[in-house]
């Protein structure tokens, strides 16, 4: 028997003996469960849900952009646009709502032009858990800003 066919036979016996094996820690990875993305997600542990920063990424005003980031995913159903108030009002019916895929920032499109200071306000959003996300009002945006939330101050802070 010349050497090729003592390898093939050989590798053919391992394969055979150590398939099952393989087969086994195979079936056992599969029983990890997969989470769907498009369905609804449930958080590992229950943790305070609160927007951590807004953001004003551009100084255009034509189309106003408006970052929300959350400390945790939030639903995106429970994003309307009666929840969210620009100066005092509520954006029109023009805005465009988009979100990453983890959930965890809420990116507004708004068509028309704002008058800066503005005040933003954002209440009534919940986690896929069902609990609330703490409403967030910070007052005096600017166009390439970012305000962060402290928690231990209770209050916005510039950055």
């Amino acid at each position: 028997m010349s050497q090729t066919k003592i390898c093939f036979v050989t590798a053919c016996i391992l394969f055979s003996a150590l398939f099952p094996l393989c087969a086994q820690q195979a079936e056992e990875e599969a029983e990890v469960p997969v989470v769907n993305y498009r369905g609804r997600r449930i958080p590992l542990e229950e943790t305070e849900a609160y927007v951590q920063e807004i953001r004003i990424p551009s100084k255009e005003k034509k189309p106003l952009v408006i970052d929300f980031f959350f400390s945790r995913e939030i639903d995106p159903r429970s994003v309307q646009l009666e929840n969210i108030f620009l100066d005092g009002q509520p954006v029109d019916d023009s805005a465009k709502l988009s979100f990453n895929h983890e959930g965890t920032l809420l990116r507004i499109r708004l068509k028309d032009a704002v008058a800066f200071p503005l005040s933003v306000s954002l209440q009534g959003v919940r986690t896929y858990t069902g609990g609330t996300v703490m409403a967030a009002d910070v007052p005096g945006l600017q166009a390439q800003e970012r305000f962060r939330y402290d928690r231990e101050l209770e209050q916005w802070i510039q950055f």
